[in-house]
Protein backbone atom coordinates (compact mmCIF):
# COMPACT_ATOMS: atom_id res chain seq x y z
CA UNK A 1 0.00 0.00 0.00
CA UNK A 2 1.50 3.17 -0.96
CA UNK A 3 2.35 5.72 1.87
CA UNK A 4 0.61 9.00 1.47
CA UNK A 5 0.99 12.24 3.13
CA UNK A 6 -1.62 14.45 4.43
CA UNK A 7 -2.86 16.85 1.42
CA UNK A 8 -6.02 18.74 1.47
CA UNK A 9 -7.80 18.24 -1.71
CA UNK A 10 -9.66 20.78 -3.47
CA UNK A 11 -12.55 20.78 -5.95
CA UNK A 12 -15.01 23.12 -8.03
CA UNK A 13 -18.21 21.47 -8.30
CA UNK A 14 -20.27 20.47 -4.99
CA UNK A 15 -21.83 17.34 -5.96
CA UNK A 16 -22.22 16.26 -2.45
CA UNK A 17 -23.05 19.42 -0.76
CA UNK A 18 -27.34 18.83 -1.23
CA UNK A 19 -28.54 15.70 -1.71
CA UNK A 20 -31.54 15.85 -4.48
CA UNK A 21 -29.05 17.35 -6.40
CA UNK A 22 -26.16 14.81 -7.02
CA UNK A 23 -29.29 12.49 -7.65
CA UNK A 24 -31.12 14.87 -10.03
CA UNK A 25 -27.98 14.87 -12.30
CA UNK A 26 -24.74 13.05 -11.59
CA UNK A 27 -26.79 10.19 -10.63
CA UNK A 28 -28.77 9.71 -13.57
CA UNK A 29 -27.74 7.97 -16.64
CA UNK A 30 -29.76 10.32 -19.31
CA UNK A 31 -26.91 12.14 -21.52
CA UNK A 32 -26.73 15.51 -20.69
CA UNK A 33 -26.06 18.35 -23.05
CA UNK A 34 -22.15 19.56 -22.87
CA UNK A 35 -19.96 21.39 -25.64
CA UNK A 36 -18.33 18.91 -28.12
CA UNK A 37 -15.23 18.30 -29.54
CA UNK A 38 -11.99 20.38 -29.16
CA UNK A 39 -10.39 23.46 -30.57
CA UNK A 40 -6.70 24.25 -30.38
CA UNK A 41 -6.76 27.14 -28.12
CA UNK A 42 -7.59 25.15 -25.23
CA UNK A 43 -5.19 24.95 -22.12
CA UNK A 44 -3.88 21.45 -22.12
CA UNK A 45 -3.50 19.67 -18.15
CA UNK A 46 0.44 19.80 -18.83
CA UNK A 47 0.68 23.20 -18.29
CA UNK A 48 -0.24 22.76 -14.27
CA UNK A 49 3.00 20.48 -14.29
CA UNK A 50 5.55 21.53 -11.39
CA UNK A 51 3.35 23.98 -9.73
CA UNK A 52 4.97 25.47 -5.72
CA UNK A 53 2.38 24.12 -3.07
CA UNK A 54 0.25 21.51 -3.15
CA UNK A 55 -3.50 21.72 -4.75
CA UNK A 56 -6.10 20.91 -7.11
CA UNK A 57 -7.16 23.68 -8.14
CA UNK A 58 -7.00 24.81 -11.61
CA UNK A 59 -8.42 22.00 -13.60
CA UNK A 60 -12.01 21.86 -11.88
CA UNK A 61 -14.18 21.56 -15.35
CA UNK A 62 -12.33 18.47 -16.24
CA UNK A 63 -12.17 17.15 -12.96
CA UNK A 64 -16.13 17.43 -12.80
CA UNK A 65 -16.43 16.02 -15.87
CA UNK A 66 -14.59 12.45 -15.01
CA UNK A 67 -16.87 12.39 -12.02
CA UNK A 68 -19.55 12.92 -13.60
CA UNK A 69 -18.87 9.87 -16.06
CA UNK A 70 -17.51 7.29 -13.20
CA UNK A 71 -21.25 8.16 -11.01
CA UNK A 72 -22.83 7.22 -14.13
CA UNK A 73 -20.99 4.23 -14.75
CA UNK A 74 -20.74 3.16 -11.10
CA UNK A 75 -24.72 2.78 -11.63
CA UNK A 76 -25.39 3.63 -7.74
CA UNK A 77 -22.03 1.78 -6.49
CA UNK A 78 -20.78 5.05 -5.85
CA UNK A 79 -23.06 7.45 -3.87
CA UNK A 80 -23.08 10.71 -2.47
CA UNK A 81 -22.67 11.62 1.37
CA UNK A 82 -26.35 13.21 1.65
CA UNK A 83 -26.08 16.99 3.50
CA UNK A 84 -25.91 16.93 7.26
CA UNK A 85 -25.22 19.57 9.93
CA UNK A 86 -22.44 17.32 11.77
CA UNK A 87 -20.31 17.13 8.49
CA UNK A 88 -19.00 19.75 7.38
CA UNK A 89 -16.29 20.17 4.08
CA UNK A 90 -13.51 22.66 4.96
CA UNK A 91 -13.00 23.11 1.16
CA UNK A 92 -15.58 23.84 -1.48
CA UNK A 93 -13.82 21.18 -3.75
CA UNK A 94 -14.05 18.30 -1.63
CA UNK A 95 -15.96 15.28 -3.55
CA UNK A 96 -17.87 13.97 -0.79
CA UNK A 97 -18.60 10.69 -2.91
CA UNK A 98 -18.35 7.07 -1.17
CA UNK A 99 -19.40 3.23 -1.62
CA UNK A 100 -22.48 2.85 0.25
CA UNK A 101 -21.40 1.24 2.82
CA UNK A 102 -18.47 3.73 3.61
CA UNK A 103 -21.21 6.35 3.15
CA UNK A 104 -23.12 4.76 5.80
CA UNK A 105 -20.74 4.13 8.15
CA UNK A 106 -19.44 8.09 7.81
CA UNK A 107 -23.07 8.90 8.59
CA UNK A 108 -23.43 6.76 11.49
CA UNK A 109 -19.61 8.10 13.49
CA UNK A 110 -20.88 11.69 12.60
CA UNK A 111 -23.81 11.28 15.01
CA UNK A 112 -21.74 10.68 17.34
CA UNK A 113 -18.91 13.44 16.79
CA UNK A 114 -19.10 15.67 14.18
CA UNK A 115 -16.50 15.21 11.43
CA UNK A 116 -14.87 18.14 9.63
CA UNK A 117 -13.52 16.26 6.50
CA UNK A 118 -10.48 17.52 4.73
CA UNK A 119 -10.10 15.43 1.80
CA UNK A 120 -12.49 12.11 -0.14
CA UNK A 121 -12.42 11.15 -3.39
CA UNK A 122 -10.03 12.11 -5.97
CA UNK A 123 -10.37 11.78 -10.04
CA UNK A 124 -7.11 10.82 -11.43
CA UNK A 125 -6.79 14.36 -12.89
CA UNK A 126 -6.91 15.51 -9.79
CA UNK A 127 -4.38 12.50 -8.26
CA UNK A 128 -1.69 13.79 -11.60
CA UNK A 129 -1.95 17.67 -10.20
CA UNK A 130 -1.22 16.39 -6.43
CA UNK A 131 1.63 13.53 -8.23
CA UNK A 132 3.16 16.78 -10.36
CA UNK A 133 2.77 19.57 -7.53
CA UNK A 134 6.45 20.49 -6.26
CA UNK A 135 5.40 21.02 -2.83
CA UNK A 136 2.99 17.91 -2.08
CA UNK A 137 5.96 15.37 -0.69
CA UNK A 138 5.13 11.82 -1.29
CA UNK A 139 2.29 11.04 -3.40
CA UNK A 140 0.62 7.81 -4.58
CA UNK A 141 0.99 7.31 -8.73
CA UNK A 142 -2.23 8.06 -10.31
CA UNK A 143 -4.70 5.45 -10.49
CA UNK A 144 -3.25 3.69 -7.19
CA UNK A 145 -4.17 6.29 -4.38
CA UNK A 146 -6.71 5.24 -1.72
CA UNK A 147 -8.64 8.66 -2.28
CA UNK A 148 -9.75 6.97 -5.80
CA UNK A 149 -11.20 4.01 -4.40
CA UNK A 150 -14.60 5.49 -2.70
CA UNK A 151 -13.78 4.49 0.65
CA UNK A 152 -11.30 7.05 2.23
CA UNK A 153 -11.73 10.54 3.98
CA UNK A 154 -9.00 13.06 5.45
CA UNK A 155 -10.65 14.30 8.98
CA UNK A 156 -9.21 17.39 10.08
CA UNK A 157 -10.88 16.67 14.19
CA UNK A 158 -8.56 13.35 13.85
CA UNK A 159 -8.36 12.79 17.39
CA UNK A 160 -11.47 13.39 18.49
CA UNK A 161 -13.70 11.53 15.68
CA UNK A 162 -11.33 8.54 15.85
CA UNK A 163 -13.24 6.14 18.08
CA UNK A 164 -16.18 6.95 16.16
CA UNK A 165 -15.16 5.94 12.85
CA UNK A 166 -13.42 3.25 13.62
CA UNK A 167 -16.24 2.00 15.55
CA UNK A 168 -18.57 2.20 12.44
CA UNK A 169 -16.25 0.56 10.05
CA UNK A 170 -13.22 2.68 9.29
CA UNK A 171 -9.45 1.62 9.97
CA UNK A 172 -7.20 4.72 10.40
CA UNK A 173 -4.23 2.99 7.92
CA UNK A 174 -1.06 5.13 8.83
CA UNK A 175 -1.61 6.08 12.27
CA UNK A 176 1.76 7.67 12.64
CA UNK A 177 2.71 8.90 8.79
CA UNK A 178 -0.44 9.89 8.12
CA UNK A 179 -2.93 10.00 11.25
CA UNK A 180 -5.74 12.07 9.11
CA UNK A 181 -6.81 9.41 6.70
CA UNK A 182 -9.14 6.78 7.41
CA UNK A 183 -10.27 4.06 5.26
CA UNK A 184 -14.05 2.74 5.41
CA UNK A 185 -15.93 -0.83 4.08
CA UNK A 186 -16.92 -0.77 0.55
CA UNK A 187 -15.72 -1.52 -3.55
CA UNK A 188 -12.90 -0.33 -4.58
CA UNK A 189 -12.96 2.14 -7.53
CA UNK A 190 -9.91 3.01 -8.87
CA UNK A 191 -10.24 0.79 -12.11
CA UNK A 192 -13.23 2.56 -12.89
CA UNK A 193 -12.21 5.80 -12.48
CA UNK A 194 -9.59 5.27 -15.15
CA UNK A 195 -11.70 3.93 -16.98
CA UNK A 196 -13.88 7.41 -17.32
CA UNK A 197 -11.30 8.91 -18.20
CA UNK A 198 -10.27 6.68 -20.86
CA UNK A 199 -13.91 6.99 -22.64
CA UNK A 200 -14.51 10.60 -22.37
CA UNK A 201 -10.86 10.76 -24.64
CA UNK A 202 -11.48 8.25 -26.90
CA UNK A 203 -15.26 10.09 -27.00
CA UNK A 204 -13.36 13.42 -28.06
CA UNK A 205 -10.60 11.66 -29.69
CA UNK A 206 -12.26 9.06 -32.43
CA UNK A 207 -9.04 9.24 -34.60
CA UNK A 208 -6.33 8.84 -31.39
CA UNK A 209 -8.09 6.18 -29.15
CA UNK A 210 -6.68 4.00 -26.19
CA UNK A 211 -7.62 0.82 -24.61
CA UNK A 212 -10.77 1.64 -22.12
CA UNK A 213 -9.07 -0.50 -19.95
CA UNK A 214 -9.03 0.54 -16.74
CA UNK A 215 -5.53 0.43 -15.90
CA UNK A 216 -3.07 3.37 -15.66
CA UNK A 217 -0.33 3.56 -18.09
CA UNK A 218 2.15 5.47 -20.83
CA UNK A 219 -0.92 5.60 -22.92
CA UNK A 220 -3.64 7.06 -20.88
CA UNK A 221 -0.71 9.39 -19.01
CA UNK A 222 0.13 10.91 -22.40
CA UNK A 223 -3.73 11.70 -23.18
CA UNK A 224 -4.41 13.26 -19.45
CA UNK A 225 -1.61 15.20 -19.68
CA UNK A 226 -3.02 16.84 -23.37
CA UNK A 227 -6.14 16.87 -21.98
CA UNK A 228 -8.34 20.56 -22.01
CA UNK A 229 -8.42 21.82 -18.25
CA UNK A 230 -11.95 23.63 -19.23
CA UNK A 231 -12.90 20.32 -20.21
CA UNK A 232 -14.12 18.41 -22.68
CA UNK A 233 -16.45 19.11 -25.60
CA UNK A 234 -18.36 15.50 -25.15
CA UNK A 235 -18.86 14.95 -21.16
CA UNK A 236 -20.40 12.65 -20.56
CA UNK A 237 -20.97 9.01 -22.89
CA UNK A 238 -22.51 7.26 -20.03
CA UNK A 239 -25.45 5.88 -21.72
CA UNK A 240 -24.85 6.94 -25.10
CA UNK A 241 -25.97 4.25 -27.87
CA UNK A 242 -22.94 2.75 -30.01
CA UNK A 243 -24.96 -0.08 -31.55
CA UNK A 244 -24.30 2.13 -34.98
CA UNK A 245 -21.88 4.63 -35.23
CA UNK A 246 -21.66 5.64 -38.99
CA UNK A 247 -23.63 9.06 -37.98
CA UNK A 248 -22.15 10.53 -35.50
CA UNK A 249 -21.46 14.48 -35.07
CA UNK A 250 -19.25 15.99 -32.06
CA UNK A 251 -19.55 20.27 -31.23
CA UNK A 252 -16.94 22.13 -32.04
CA UNK A 253 -17.75 25.71 -31.92
CA UNK A 254 -19.85 27.83 -32.93
CA UNK A 255 -19.76 31.94 -33.85
CA UNK A 256 -23.42 32.48 -32.91
CA UNK A 257 -24.02 32.86 -29.26
CA UNK A 258 -25.31 29.84 -27.17
CA UNK A 259 -28.92 29.71 -25.96
CA UNK A 260 -28.46 31.22 -22.51
CA UNK A 261 -27.36 34.14 -23.80
CA UNK A 262 -30.41 35.42 -26.55
CA UNK A 263 -29.32 36.89 -29.61
CA UNK A 264 -31.23 40.00 -29.34
CA UNK A 265 -32.53 41.14 -32.98
CA UNK A 266 -34.69 43.69 -34.41
CA UNK A 267 -37.74 42.66 -36.82
CA UNK A 268 -35.93 41.82 -40.09
CA UNK A 269 -32.75 42.13 -38.62
CA UNK A 270 -30.43 39.55 -40.52
CA UNK A 271 -27.16 37.95 -38.79
CA UNK A 272 -24.71 35.57 -40.31
CA UNK A 273 -22.22 32.77 -38.77
CA UNK A 274 -21.49 29.43 -38.30
CA UNK A 275 -21.89 25.90 -36.47
CA UNK A 276 -18.66 23.59 -36.39
CA UNK A 277 -18.94 20.11 -35.83
CA UNK A 278 -16.80 16.86 -36.13
CA UNK A 279 -17.61 13.71 -38.08
CA UNK A 280 -16.98 10.87 -35.51
CA UNK A 281 -19.28 8.22 -37.47
CA UNK A 282 -18.17 6.15 -40.12
CA UNK A 283 -20.27 7.60 -42.99
CA UNK A 284 -18.32 10.78 -44.51
CA UNK A 285 -21.08 13.67 -44.91
CA UNK A 286 -21.17 15.05 -48.53
CA UNK A 287 -22.96 18.11 -49.95
CA UNK A 288 -26.53 18.77 -50.45
CA UNK A 289 -26.73 14.78 -48.86
CA UNK A 290 -25.59 16.26 -45.18
CA UNK A 291 -27.98 19.07 -43.50
CA UNK A 292 -27.96 20.77 -40.24
CA UNK A 293 -31.93 20.52 -39.82
CA UNK A 294 -34.42 22.03 -37.75
CA UNK A 295 -35.78 20.16 -34.79
CA UNK A 296 -38.20 20.51 -31.69
CA UNK A 297 -40.03 19.10 -33.43
CA UNK A 298 -37.41 17.86 -36.67
CA UNK A 299 -38.45 19.72 -39.63
CA UNK A 300 -40.01 22.24 -38.24
CA UNK A 301 -40.20 25.32 -40.74
CA UNK A 302 -38.06 27.79 -38.49
CA UNK A 303 -39.29 31.30 -38.33
CA UNK A 304 -35.41 32.18 -38.41
CA UNK A 305 -35.46 30.80 -41.93
CA UNK A 306 -33.46 33.23 -44.62
CA UNK A 307 -34.04 32.87 -48.32
CA UNK A 308 -30.19 31.37 -48.13
CA UNK A 309 -31.20 28.26 -46.36
CA UNK A 310 -32.02 25.38 -48.71
CA UNK A 311 -35.28 24.78 -47.11
CA UNK A 312 -36.98 26.74 -44.47
CA UNK A 313 -36.03 23.28 -42.37
CA UNK A 314 -32.34 23.17 -43.67
CA UNK A 315 -30.44 25.75 -42.51
CA UNK A 316 -26.85 24.57 -44.31
CA UNK A 317 -25.21 21.51 -45.89
CA UNK A 318 -21.25 20.81 -46.10
CA UNK A 319 -19.46 22.41 -49.37
CA UNK A 320 -17.27 19.30 -49.67
CA UNK A 321 -17.07 15.68 -48.10
CA UNK A 322 -16.40 15.29 -44.76
CA UNK A 323 -14.17 12.32 -44.08
CA UNK A 324 -14.54 10.47 -40.16
CA UNK A 325 -12.18 12.96 -37.86
CA UNK A 326 -12.81 15.81 -39.89
CA UNK A 327 -14.84 19.16 -39.11
CA UNK A 328 -17.46 21.68 -41.20
CA UNK A 329 -18.37 24.47 -40.04
CA UNK A 330 -22.35 25.12 -41.44
CA UNK A 331 -22.25 28.60 -42.44
CA UNK A 332 -25.78 29.84 -42.16
CA UNK A 333 -27.75 33.44 -42.04
CA UNK A 334 -30.78 33.81 -39.92
CA UNK A 335 -33.30 36.62 -39.91
CA UNK A 336 -35.42 37.55 -37.35
CA UNK A 337 -39.57 37.46 -37.53
CA UNK A 338 -41.21 40.92 -37.95
CA UNK A 339 -43.00 40.07 -34.45
CA UNK A 340 -41.23 40.32 -31.16
CA UNK A 341 -40.76 37.54 -29.17
CA UNK A 342 -38.68 34.95 -28.37
CA UNK A 343 -37.64 32.45 -30.78
CA UNK A 344 -35.71 29.66 -29.49
CA UNK A 345 -34.53 27.26 -32.54
CA UNK A 346 -33.01 23.33 -32.06
CA UNK A 347 -30.98 22.24 -34.90
CA UNK A 348 -29.75 18.64 -35.17
CA UNK A 349 -28.01 16.58 -38.20
CA UNK A 350 -29.64 14.53 -41.00
CA UNK A 351 -28.16 12.65 -43.61
CA UNK A 352 -30.11 11.76 -46.56
CA UNK A 353 -30.83 8.35 -47.09
CA UNK A 354 -30.15 7.27 -43.71
CA UNK A 355 -32.01 9.15 -41.05
CA UNK A 356 -31.21 11.48 -37.89
CA UNK A 357 -27.99 11.68 -36.34
CA UNK A 358 -30.16 11.35 -33.16
CA UNK A 359 -32.05 8.69 -33.86
CA UNK A 360 -31.53 5.32 -31.22
CA UNK A 361 -29.44 3.37 -33.76
CA UNK A 362 -26.89 6.49 -34.16
CA UNK A 363 -24.52 8.41 -32.36
CA UNK A 364 -26.22 12.30 -31.87
CA UNK A 365 -26.16 14.87 -31.18
CA UNK A 366 -29.26 14.52 -29.38
CA UNK A 367 -32.36 16.99 -30.79
CA UNK A 368 -31.95 19.36 -27.91
CA UNK A 369 -28.96 19.86 -27.93
CA UNK A 370 -27.28 22.33 -30.88
CA UNK A 371 -29.74 25.50 -30.24
CA UNK A 372 -30.13 29.59 -31.32
CA UNK A 373 -32.13 31.98 -29.10
CA UNK A 374 -33.14 35.23 -30.36
CA UNK A 375 -35.04 37.89 -29.16
CA UNK A 376 -36.97 40.17 -31.51
CA UNK A 377 -37.71 43.09 -30.25
CA UNK A 378 -39.75 46.32 -30.67
CA UNK A 379 -37.78 48.10 -33.17
CA UNK A 380 -35.89 51.38 -32.99
CA UNK A 381 -37.69 53.59 -35.21
CA UNK A 382 -40.66 52.03 -36.84
CA UNK A 383 -44.13 53.83 -37.77
CA UNK A 384 -47.63 52.79 -39.00
CA UNK A 385 -49.22 55.17 -41.62
CA UNK A 386 -52.75 56.07 -39.78
CA UNK A 387 -54.35 58.77 -42.27
CA UNK A 388 -53.23 59.93 -45.47
CA UNK A 389 -55.58 62.87 -47.21
CA UNK A 390 -52.94 62.78 -50.02
CA UNK A 391 -52.83 59.73 -51.36
CA UNK A 392 -56.05 59.55 -53.79
CA UNK A 393 -55.46 61.80 -56.88
CA UNK A 394 -57.41 65.31 -57.21
CA UNK A 395 -57.12 67.87 -60.32
CA UNK A 396 -55.19 70.75 -59.74
CA UNK A 397 -53.82 73.40 -61.90
CA UNK A 398 -50.18 73.13 -62.72
CA UNK A 399 -48.40 75.69 -60.35
CA UNK A 400 -51.29 74.94 -57.28
CA UNK A 401 -51.10 74.08 -54.11
CA UNK A 402 -52.94 71.36 -51.91
CA UNK A 403 -52.93 70.75 -48.34
CA UNK A 404 -52.18 67.42 -46.87
CA UNK A 405 -52.17 65.60 -43.94
CA UNK A 406 -50.39 62.31 -43.10
CA UNK A 407 -50.87 61.15 -39.50
CA UNK A 408 -48.53 58.49 -38.23
CA UNK A 409 -48.30 56.49 -34.98
CA UNK A 410 -45.12 55.81 -33.38
CA UNK A 411 -44.48 51.86 -33.11
CA UNK A 412 -41.06 52.03 -32.67
CA UNK A 413 -38.44 51.89 -29.53
CA UNK A 414 -37.31 55.36 -30.05
CA UNK A 415 -39.50 58.40 -29.56
CA UNK A 416 -39.29 61.35 -32.27
CA UNK A 417 -37.58 64.34 -31.70
CA UNK A 418 -38.04 67.44 -32.95
CA UNK A 419 -34.97 68.44 -35.36
CA UNK A 420 -34.19 64.75 -35.32
CA UNK A 421 -37.09 63.26 -36.95
CA UNK A 422 -38.47 64.21 -40.39
CA UNK A 423 -40.85 63.61 -43.10
CA UNK A 424 -38.80 63.65 -45.99
CA UNK A 425 -38.95 62.99 -49.82
CA UNK A 426 -37.98 59.52 -50.89
CA UNK A 427 -37.72 56.96 -53.69
CA UNK A 428 -34.83 58.03 -54.17
CA UNK A 429 -34.12 59.38 -50.22
CA UNK A 430 -33.75 63.00 -50.53
CA UNK A 431 -34.24 64.07 -53.82
CA UNK A 432 -35.64 67.28 -54.46
CA UNK A 433 -39.12 67.21 -54.47
CA UNK A 434 -41.29 68.74 -57.29
CA UNK A 435 -44.00 69.36 -54.81
CA UNK A 436 -41.96 71.23 -52.59
CA UNK A 437 -43.39 74.44 -51.37
CA UNK A 438 -42.22 77.44 -49.65
CA UNK A 439 -43.52 76.23 -46.05
CA UNK A 440 -41.51 73.23 -46.04
CA UNK A 441 -37.84 72.84 -44.10
CA UNK A 442 -36.11 72.19 -47.65
CA UNK A 443 -36.51 70.92 -51.10
CA UNK A 444 -36.30 66.71 -49.51
CA UNK A 445 -37.07 67.52 -46.16
CA UNK A 446 -41.05 68.50 -45.69
CA UNK A 447 -41.05 68.74 -41.71
CA UNK A 448 -39.90 67.88 -38.61
CA UNK A 449 -42.21 66.70 -35.81
CA UNK A 450 -43.78 69.59 -33.73
CA UNK A 451 -42.77 67.83 -30.12
CA UNK A 452 -41.73 65.13 -28.83
CA UNK A 453 -43.60 61.81 -30.16
CA UNK A 454 -43.69 58.75 -27.66
CA UNK A 455 -43.37 55.37 -28.61
CA UNK A 456 -47.56 54.57 -29.27
CA UNK A 457 -48.58 58.42 -29.41
CA UNK A 458 -49.33 59.57 -32.91
CA UNK A 459 -48.27 63.00 -34.87
CA UNK A 460 -49.66 64.22 -37.69
CA UNK A 461 -47.84 66.23 -40.64
CA UNK A 462 -49.83 69.16 -41.99
CA UNK A 463 -48.46 70.26 -44.86
CA UNK A 464 -48.55 72.55 -48.26
CA UNK A 465 -47.62 70.86 -51.64
CA UNK A 466 -47.19 72.47 -54.85
CA UNK A 467 -48.11 70.90 -58.35
CA UNK A 468 -45.46 70.56 -60.76
CA UNK A 469 -45.98 72.61 -63.86
CA UNK A 470 -45.90 69.59 -66.61
CA UNK A 471 -49.73 68.66 -66.82
CA UNK A 472 -50.81 65.05 -66.04
CA UNK A 473 -50.81 62.38 -63.29
CA UNK A 474 -47.69 63.19 -60.65
CA UNK A 475 -46.78 61.17 -57.49
CA UNK A 476 -44.42 61.84 -54.75
CA UNK A 477 -42.86 59.65 -52.12
CA UNK A 478 -41.98 60.73 -48.64
CA UNK A 479 -40.91 58.64 -45.58
CA UNK A 480 -39.43 59.29 -41.56
CA UNK A 481 -35.97 59.60 -41.38
CA UNK A 482 -34.06 60.05 -37.77
CA UNK A 483 -30.71 61.64 -38.04
CA UNK A 484 -29.47 59.46 -35.18
CA UNK A 485 -31.07 56.23 -36.44
CA UNK A 486 -31.09 56.48 -40.22
CA UNK A 487 -34.54 55.76 -42.38
CA UNK A 488 -37.18 54.04 -41.40
CA UNK A 489 -37.42 51.50 -43.53
CA UNK A 490 -33.70 50.09 -43.39
CA UNK A 491 -32.93 46.74 -41.84
CA UNK A 492 -32.35 47.73 -38.56
CA UNK A 493 -35.43 49.76 -38.36
CA UNK A 494 -39.17 48.47 -38.82
CA UNK A 495 -40.63 50.26 -41.86
CA UNK A 496 -42.78 51.54 -43.58
CA UNK A 497 -41.22 50.86 -46.85
CA UNK A 498 -39.87 54.31 -48.90
CA UNK A 499 -42.79 53.76 -51.47
CA UNK A 500 -45.47 53.23 -49.02
CA UNK A 501 -46.46 57.13 -48.36
CA UNK A 502 -47.70 58.19 -51.88
CA UNK A 503 -49.03 61.73 -52.73
CA UNK A 504 -50.98 61.99 -55.94
CA UNK A 505 -51.95 64.41 -58.15
CA UNK A 506 -53.66 65.01 -61.59
CA UNK A 507 -51.77 68.22 -62.84
CA UNK A 508 -53.61 70.77 -65.65
CA UNK A 509 -53.18 73.71 -67.11
CA UNK A 510 -49.38 73.25 -67.40
CA UNK A 511 -47.21 72.18 -70.24
CA UNK A 512 -47.68 68.67 -71.95
CA UNK A 513 -46.25 65.73 -69.98
CA UNK A 514 -45.11 61.96 -70.65
CA UNK A 515 -48.22 61.03 -73.26
CA UNK A 516 -50.12 60.55 -70.29
CA UNK A 517 -48.03 58.57 -68.29
CA UNK A 518 -47.59 59.68 -64.21
CA UNK A 519 -44.78 61.34 -63.65
CA UNK A 520 -42.76 61.07 -60.52
CA UNK A 521 -42.30 64.05 -58.58
CA UNK A 522 -38.44 62.45 -58.10
CA UNK A 523 -37.79 62.50 -61.55
CA UNK A 524 -36.87 66.45 -61.15
CA UNK A 525 -33.43 66.16 -61.77
CA UNK A 526 -31.84 68.61 -64.07
CA UNK A 527 -29.06 68.93 -62.45
CA UNK A 528 -29.24 72.70 -62.42
CA UNK A 529 -27.71 74.44 -59.08
CA UNK A 530 -30.06 77.10 -58.05
CA UNK A 531 -28.65 80.74 -57.41
CA UNK A 532 -31.51 81.28 -54.55
CA UNK A 533 -33.50 79.78 -51.76
CA UNK A 534 -35.74 83.35 -50.77
CA UNK A 535 -38.84 81.62 -51.58
CA UNK A 536 -38.44 79.47 -48.31
CA UNK A 537 -39.22 80.61 -45.05
CA UNK A 538 -35.57 81.74 -43.21
CA UNK A 539 -37.01 80.94 -39.65
CA UNK A 540 -37.97 77.16 -40.88
CA UNK A 541 -35.34 74.20 -40.20
CA UNK A 542 -33.61 73.35 -43.63
CA UNK A 543 -30.98 71.17 -44.82
CA UNK A 544 -28.55 72.14 -47.14
CA UNK A 545 -25.85 70.97 -49.38
CA UNK A 546 -23.65 70.97 -46.00
CA UNK A 547 -26.06 69.81 -43.62
CA UNK A 548 -27.13 66.84 -45.62
CA UNK A 549 -26.17 63.84 -43.48
CA UNK A 550 -23.92 61.28 -45.18
CA UNK A 551 -26.23 58.28 -44.48
CA UNK A 552 -28.99 60.13 -46.06
CA UNK A 553 -27.89 59.66 -49.22
CA UNK A 554 -28.84 63.03 -51.78
CA UNK A 555 -26.78 65.20 -53.64
CA UNK A 556 -27.22 68.11 -50.52
CA UNK A 557 -27.94 70.35 -53.54
CA UNK A 558 -30.92 72.85 -53.63
CA UNK A 559 -33.75 74.28 -56.17
CA UNK A 560 -35.09 77.73 -55.72
CA UNK A 561 -39.34 77.61 -54.85
CA UNK A 562 -41.54 79.14 -57.35
CA UNK A 563 -41.53 82.43 -58.03
CA UNK A 564 -44.18 85.17 -58.63
CA UNK A 565 -43.05 85.11 -62.11
CA UNK A 566 -43.73 81.41 -62.97
CA UNK A 567 -46.59 81.72 -65.16
CA UNK A 568 -45.01 84.25 -67.67
CA UNK A 569 -45.21 82.69 -70.91
CA UNK A 570 -41.28 82.32 -71.54
CA UNK A 571 -40.99 80.74 -68.46
CA UNK A 572 -43.93 78.50 -69.26
CA UNK A 573 -41.62 77.44 -72.22
CA UNK A 574 -38.64 76.74 -71.11
CA UNK A 575 -40.19 75.09 -67.91
CA UNK A 576 -41.77 72.84 -70.75
CA UNK A 577 -38.29 71.92 -72.55
CA UNK A 578 -36.53 71.66 -69.17
CA UNK A 579 -38.89 68.72 -68.05
CA UNK A 580 -38.89 67.17 -71.08
CA UNK A 581 -35.64 67.29 -71.08
CA UNK A 582 -35.29 65.62 -67.43
CA UNK A 583 -37.99 63.25 -68.48
CA UNK A 584 -36.10 62.03 -71.28
CA UNK A 585 -32.77 61.81 -68.76
CA UNK A 586 -34.98 59.69 -66.45
CA UNK A 587 -36.24 57.53 -68.98
CA UNK A 588 -32.62 56.69 -70.60
CA UNK A 589 -30.92 56.49 -66.82
CA UNK A 590 -33.69 53.88 -65.75
CA UNK A 591 -33.01 52.03 -69.37
CA UNK A 592 -29.37 51.50 -68.28
CA UNK A 593 -30.15 50.75 -64.70
CA UNK A 594 -32.84 47.95 -65.71
CA UNK A 595 -35.68 47.24 -62.75
CA UNK A 596 -34.00 48.07 -59.54
CA UNK A 597 -35.34 46.75 -56.25
CA UNK A 598 -36.81 49.67 -53.82
CA UNK A 599 -34.54 50.29 -50.86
Amino acid sequence: MPVKTRIEHTRAWRFALAPGLLAATALSCAPIDEHVGQTTDEVALSTLRGRPGCTTAGAEALSAQLLDELLCLSAGRLVAVPSNPRITLTNPRVHAVMSPSARDGLVRAAATTALRINSAFRTIVEQWLLYTAAGCGLVATPGSSNHETGRAVDVDNYSAARSALMANGFVQSYPSADPVHFDGPGEDFRALSVRAFQRLWNANNPTDRIAEDGAWGPMTQSRLERSPIEGFRIGRVCGMTTMDPRLRAQFVMQSFPVASTPIDMTPGQELSGFIELRNTGTQTWMPGVTFLATTQPRDVASPLAHPSWPMNNRAASVTSAVAMGASARFAFTIRAPMTPGDYPQYFGMFHQGIGWFSDPTQGGPPDNQLQLRVRVGRPPFTAQVVRNTCETSVAIDAGATRECAIELRNTGAQAWTPGSTYLGSSEPREHESAFAHSSWASPRRVATVASTVATNATHTFMFTVRAPTTAGPAIEHLNLVDDTGGWFSDMANGGPMDDAIVLRLEVSGGSSGDGGTAMDASASDSGAEPTSDSGFDAGVPRRDAGTVPPAMGGCGCRTAPASPTENSPWIVRISSLIGAFALAARSFRRARRGARSRR
